[in-house]
């Protein structure tokens, strides 16, 4: 009899759980233009095409508009294949640069919030018309629909671009390697050039990422 109560209390503390994590994520969630976080305007690459993305009123529009994709497992090109490259070679990039995104610890094939991380990523640019086959290819491998409510989420954050000759030594982790940060400390981060990019975050982590300090957060819906 005590076991089915413990089962009992541990399945309705679960579903509170999410039921909770649902209200944080609607009271924290950035849907309309105006309420975004604004990065400094002579910093970040693509500002002419975020100005334009902040005036689209329709979610379904907005995932549909073309920035560059911003990888951090088994997507990435550095050291090698982690095994779903290809999805990234749908179309050929035009660019492909190291980069970091604050507050974020890539973890396994997972991420999640980590305050004061420089969480590991790639970045990789598409010519406008290359960008729909290519972004069609990565939201089927993480089960992405603009109108999802569980597992990842492709979200608008900023990511910072590190210099081509950056050490490439330090990106050589596999995928079995755990909290991928490159440790740059805070007070370094404005030295660096800022992209929007779409990656492929969750719920508790934009949730997170909504309530800190210099957050890359830009949108999420």
């Amino acid at each position: 009899m005590g076991f089915v109560i413990v089962v009992i209390c541990c399945f309705h503390l679960q579903n509170q759980r999410i039921t909770n994590l649902e209200a944080l994520r609607e009271e924290t969630s950035i849907e309309r233009p105006g309420t975004e976080f604004q990065p400094k305007e002579d910093k970040m690459l693509y500002q002419e095409e975020y100005d334009q993305f902040l005036k689209i009123e329709d979610y379904h529009e907005r995932y549909a508009t073309s920035f560059p994709i911003a990888v951090f497992g088994t997507l990435r090109k550095l050291p090698r294949d982690q095994g779903n490259l290809h999805r990234m070679l749908t179309r050929e990039p035009i660019d492909h640069r190291k980069a970091f995104i604050p507050h974020m610890m890539p973890s396994g094939i997972w991420v999640e919030f980590a305050e004061e991380a420089s969480g590991i990523f790639e970045v990789f640019f598409y010519d406008k018309k290359d960008f729909p086959a290519v972004i069609r290819s990565v939201d089927s491998l993480e089960g992405f629909t603009p109108d999802n409510k569980y597992g990842y989420w492709r979200t608008l954050l900023k990511a910072y671009l590190l210099p081509r000759d950056y050490d490439e030594e330090l990106f050589n982790r596999g995928i079995r390697w755990d909290n991928r940060t490159l440790g740059i400390p805070q007070e370094e981060w404005d030295n660096f050039e800022v992209v929007p990019v779409w990656a492929y975050s969750n719920s508790p982590t934009n949730n997170e990422l909504s309530e800190v300090e210099n957050s890359p957060l830009l949108w999420w819906h």
